[in-house]
């Protein structure tokens, strides 16, 4: 995301990209869940 954001992707490279989501998970069962939403 932080890539796409600073047009540093190359050949996956969304043009004109200014907001990125961004969710993982962990933890036992998946348990833990953080999303981030980033911005330029």
């Amino acid at each position: 995301a932080a890539l796409q954001l600073r047009a540093e992707a190359e050949e996956r490279q969304v043009e004109g990209a200014r907001t990125a989501l961004v969710h993982g998970t962990g933890g036992a069962c998946g348990q833990m869940h953080c999303v981030l939403v980033l911005g330029r």
